[in-house]
């Protein structure tokens, strides 16, 4: 055997091993029967990746910057490119902002807003890119339900279309949304405050859940306590960013957590906080 036929299989056999292992890692990576919900640590803001057992990736809401892209980047296998579905739950840019960058690097197959217009700058450039690549946008209103395989995502606020309509407070537009898996429920309220927590009350609606993404970062403008006892949860996440110029989480939400029973986690305090839900939820 001459020198090139030699080195032809010495090629094609690397080239052989090399997708083996791929094919190998790929199949490892994608072996997942739970469900997992990580609430990442972007400093000052929300962004929550939620990873179905039928391999859907569920985005709720990117940061202030970059800092969601890297850390998606990091946590979803490298042959993994897509985004089920994007959730803006409110104009904010601290909410937003990081959304501009997964777009350019993520294959995104819908998007939920409440339809609410904004003239900051991150907001435009977040639905101008939209447009541009056609991306299908569904405006959020109470009753819809968004199915990935076991899982449901279900829309509690708005409860009517308030699409274009103009709020002094953006706040008051949040999306707010359950996530359901098997006995596992798991409330993300946005920067929803008090006024819109109690209209999902007074609405009737399921609200009782195994975990609070607390609203507004902590804030004492949300979380009132017929709000808390309604929802009666386990953990309570609070996204807020370390030594934040807003005070946030604020003493009289934490103290009202704890009278409720629920154990605290706090991105400032713990970095990225990780759940995985089979029969309950457990932190990872």
């Amino acid at each position: 055997m001459n020198k090139t036929n030699k080195k032809v299989l010495i090629f094609l056999f690397g080239f052989f091993a090399v997708s083996l292992f791929l094919l190998g890692l790929a199949f490892w990576q994608g072996k997942n029967d739970s469900l997992e919900v990580i609430f990442f640590d972007v400093g000052q803001g929300d962004s929550i990746l939620i990873k179905t057992p039928s391999h859907h990736n569920i985005l709720i809401d990117g940061g202030p910057d970059a800092m969601a892209l890297a850390k998606i980047g990091r946590t979803l296998p490298f042959y993994d490119q897509t985004i089920d579905l994007m959730v803006l739950t409110h104009a904010h840019s601290d909410h937003v902002a990081g959304l501009v960058e997964v777009l350019k690097r993520y294959e995104v197959e819908q998007v939920l807003y409440t339809g609410v217009d904004d003239a900051a700058a991150d907001f435009k450039a977040w639905e101008k890119y939209i447009d541009k690549n056609g991306i299908e946008m569904t405006i959020a209103q109470a009753g819809q339900i968004f199915q990935f395989g076991e899982v449901n995502l279900e829309v509690l606020y708005p409860l009517v279309d308030i699409s274009h309509q103009k709020f002094e407070d953006l706040n008051d537009s949040s999306i707010v949304a359950r996530v359901v898996y098997q006995d596992n429920a798991i409330l993300l309220t946005g920067d929803a405050p008090v006024s819109v927590e109690e209209e999902i009350l007074a609405s009737g609606a399921e609200i009782g859940s195994d975990i609070l993404k607390v609203g507004h970062h902590g804030s004492k403008y949300s979380s009132s306590r017929e709000f808390l006892e309604a929802v009666d949860s386990e953990y309570a996440v609070i996204q807020s960013g370390k030594g934040n110029k807003f005070g946030h989480p604020h003493l009289l939400t934490l103290r009202k957590l704890e009278s409720m029973g629920a154990e605290i986690l706090r991105n400032d305090e713990l970095g990225d906080i990780k759940f995985v839900c089979d029969t309950i939820c457990q932190l990872k």
